[in-house]
């Protein structure tokens, strides 16, 4: 769930800073207006700034590009954080009470994105699933999108008889009636609509055969998922943002069996994650697979 005190404390924190940069805007522009009334001053007269005032907004920029690239944030909030310096660089001009109000405007966008970031953390990487021209994304992509896709959607009574009303369980066919995997929706109220998002995908021995009798491309997070699984594998999934929880082999010697998780830092409630469960057979080729997506 989500932790509302965060989010009250998020908003509040953002409303304190938009008051106080409303009220220095008030501040500065009559300072301008003063200076303006007190002197001779021709606006087409302005030049650029001193070099100091240049490096200082050239060394904000720097330290902001290097803030968004080690922090690994979205782009939305990357824009944000960045253009304010770089459009001062580009325009500025010998105006003291502007230059003020610009530096003042980047730390306060700055400030308020590092503390957003402590405090919700940024949405976890999404990873895609692709079968064929099928792409899906456990959370997000949903019933509709699958059905636009040209795959055959089939209910199924839950097979677990848990009383769990808030899922709805489909198996996945082809055109050519070969089931390739079953997916869980998220029902709210044991009722789903159209946009319903996927909650769980389930592929085992059959789907993965079945796959590979249509001669279909299956990659999860852009690796392909018809090859061994092996350390480099496992490392590659792991630099494009996978943490790598288990490796282990399971009861039975010849399987091995990985877990992987995709979650935002710190988990807050405030976006979905997704947990990864791989099973290979002594060949290291996957036998099952299996994407949860965590909504709190």
């Amino acid at each position: 769930m989500i932790n509302w005190i965060l989010l009250y404390l998020v908003i509040g924190m953002w409303l304190a800073f938009i008051a106080i940069l409303f009220v220095v805007y008030r501040w500065i522009k009559a300072a301008y207006l003063k200076r303006v009334n007190a002197t001779t001053y021709d606006s087409s007269s302005d030049r650029p700034a001193p070099k100091t005032i240049q490096m200082l907004y050239l060394l904000v920029f720097i330290l902001c590009f290097i803030f968004v690239i080690k922090a690994d944030i979205g782009p939305i909030w990357a824009r944000i954080i960045v253009a304010p310096p770089l459009a001062a660089l580009v325009k500025i001009r010998k105006k003291p009470e502007r230059d003020i109000f610009i530096i003042l405007l980047i730390f306060t966008l700055w400030l308020g994105s590092l503390f957003t970031y402590v405090l919700i953390g940024v949405p976890p990487k999404s990873p895609e699933l692709q079968i064929g021209n099928t792409v899906i994304t456990a959370g997000h992509t949903s019933y509709q999108e699958i059905e636009d896709s040209g795959l055959i959607l089939e209910y199924v009574e839950n097979p677990y008889f848990n009383g769990v009303k808030e899922e709805k369980f489909y198996d996945i066919y082809t055109i050519s009636n070969h089931k390739i995997m079953r997916i869980v929706f998220v029902a709210k109220n044991g009722e789903m609509t159209n946009k319903s998002p996927v909650k769980e995908i389930y592929i085992d021995k059959d789907h993965f055969k079945n796959i590979k009798d249509e001669n279909l491309v299956m990659k999860f997070d852009e690796m392909n998922l018809l090859e061994s699984v092996s350390q480099k594998w496992l490392d590659s999934l792991s630099n494009r943002g996978a943490s790598i929880l288990s490796a282990n082999p399971t009861a039975d010697s010849k399987v091995d069996e990985y877990g992987l998780s995709y979650n935002g830092k710190p988990n807050t409630g405030f976006w979905s994650h997704q947990n990864v469960n791989i099973q290979t057979d002594e060949n290291g080729n996957i036998e099952i697979l299996t994407i949860i997506a965590l909504f709190s």
